[in-house]
């Protein structure tokens, strides 16, 4: 599959995380979204968002080791997209081809 954020093919693990994300329900998947947003505002606390995710795992009931990975794979849109200076019209392309089922708003 062909991505604009990416230069590479991405591994299969990260279509797969994608997928499992669609998994949340809209609640968590907003929270989850949000956390990120405050991680990419401030990429200095790491530490403050490997603490929040860890968090949001133990109040869901799963395990904190795949939610950090989905969350690394998640990152990769955000980050690839600055570093190419996409539009949002190819952020938006990029996260449909990815399978998110939740609205993108642009």
């Amino acid at each position: 599959m062909r991505l604009h954020f990416a230069r590479d093919v991405l591994p299969d693990s990260v279509g797969t995380d994608f997928q499992n994300l669609c998994k949340f329900d809209e609640q968590q998947f907003r929270h989850l979204i949000e956390i990120l947003f405050q991680f990419l505002l401030d990429p200095k606390e790491t530490n403050r968002f490997m603490q929040r995710l860890t968090e949001f795992a133990g109040e869901h009931g799963m395990s904190a080791g795949p939610l950090r990975n989905l969350m690394k794979s998640v990152l990769l849109v955000p980050q690839g997209a600055l570093k190419k200076n996409l539009t949002t019209d190819q952020v938006k392309e990029d996260l449909i081809t990815l399978g998110t089922r939740f609205k993108v708003c642009c």
